[in-house]
Formats: structure tokens, sequence, C-alpha cells
């Protein structure tokens, strides 16, 4: 089979649940949920029956379950699309990011006040709905909505936050708690401490390429928002 096809061929066949869906990640260590536009990217959409298209919507839980279960991670992390990672690979994602700080961060006008004030939010309640989070944050206005998922978004790609669980599967109780990653997940933020950014990101890039995946600067600067010196230590080994 041909390395770009080399994610393809890590399952047996089509995913049809959590356990062999888990397996599979494990193997790919990242993949976005569904297919992202001219890029040959791994994604469980088209590991799933492709005679189905419609399958994929009954993935909707997994992000959530077995993100709650710590069997891997889940967040809008590549581009502000649904990812997942193993946990094998999450501490070296994490590493590539660097030694990031949300108030740094805010200084160089990367992250808003609106992302402040919901990090701090959860600095001091460690958890909070959604509606809750809104409310400590000051951000509870039907106009404060779209800058609010966007802060979430960006502390997400951060690893600064992340979802914790969901207070119900139906329609009216359906929404997500909310928490710290280092309070979620503290053995790879250890993990990932160890690291140099550069080694995370080059580990990060290997994989990927073993399993066919070939980006260009510009792709991984879009999805992954790493700098050009990492991008270049990634990429070359250097």
């Amino acid at each position: 089979m041909e390395m770009a096809q080399a994610w393809r061929a890590m399952a047996p066949g089509p995913i049809r649940c959590e356990d062999e869906f888990v397996a599979w990640l494990d193997r790919v260590g990242l993949c976005m949920w569904r297919p992202i536009p001219r890029l040959a990217f791994p994604n469980l959409a088209d590991m799933m029956d492709l005679a189905k298209p419609d399958d994929i919507w009954d993935t909707w839980f997994w992000k959530d379950d077995l993100h709650e279960a710590k069997r891997l991670f889940y967040g809008k992390l590549l581009g502000g699309s649904p990812t997942f990672v193993s946990m094998e690979l999450l501490p070296p994602l994490i590493a590539a990011r660097g030694d990031v700080d949300p108030y740094t961060f805010h200084e160089q006008g990367r992250l808003t006040a609106d992302a402040i004030r919901i990090y701090d939010a959860l600095v001091r309640c460690r958890q909070l709905t959604t509606t809750e989070l809104r409310v400590e944050a000051g951000l509870m206005a039907k106009a404060s909505k779209a800058a609010f998922d966007s802060a979430v978004t960006a502390l997400g790609a951060l690893f600064q936050i992340c979802k914790v669980g969901i207070t119900g599967r139906t329609r009216g109780t359906y929404g997500y708690r909310w928490g710290l990653v280092e309070d979620w997940a503290p053995e790879a933020l250890a993990k990932a401490a160890r690291l140099r950014p550069e080694d995370g990101a080059r580990q990060v890039a290997s994989r990927l390429r073993a399993m066919g995946v070939v980006l260009e600067a510009r792709d991984w600067k879009r999805l992954f928002g790493w700098d050009d010196e990492i991008i270049e230590a990634a990429t070359t080994g250097v």
C-alpha cells in the first residue's frame, strides 16, 4: 500500500465501535473527526463504512465518553476543528506548543480579554458547566456567545482548558463541564515539560510521516499553530 494510504491500513476494516476507534487512534496518534478539504489527513469519517456516510453521526458521544474516560484527548485543536489525540502522543503535542502562558499570549494580542476571563474563572473554580462558565466570566449576554465560543476554542488549542464531562444526553440537558488541562491530564503535562518544543514537534511530525501524511509549512502553521522555528525543526530534523 502506498505511504499516502498508510493510516488507512492501521485498522483491519471499517471502524464500528469505540474500542476499534481507540485501537486505531493509538496506532495513528492523531486524527480529525471529519476529512480536511484537499488534505490527506487521518480522520474518523474515512475509516468508517463508506457505504454509510451518515454513520459518522453515530459517533457523536464517542468524543465525550472516550475523553472523559481518558482513553484519548479530544478538543478543537487543529485549525479549530474537532481533533482526537492518543494519550501517548499528547505530551509531545503539548510540548511542541512551547511554554504557553495565557497572560503573555494576551499581551501579545494572541488571546482576547474574554479568553483571560474564562481562564481566570476556571483557575478560581476548577470546574464549571458552560452556563456557569459564561456567568463567572461575565459573558452571559447573547451578544457574547460568539466571543465566548471563539475564546474557548483558542484556550483549548493552547492546552489550557478542556471538556471534562457532559451534563446530560437528552435535548435540553446536553452540555459540557469545563476544567483546566493541568487538572485533567497532569501526567501528560509533566511529560511534556521534560521535552523541548523542538523534540515534541519532531515526534509529532515523525508519527504523521510514518502514516503517510505530508504537510507544507503553511499547513503546519494553519493547523498546529507552530512558529517557523518549530516547523523547521520538525520537518528537517535539525
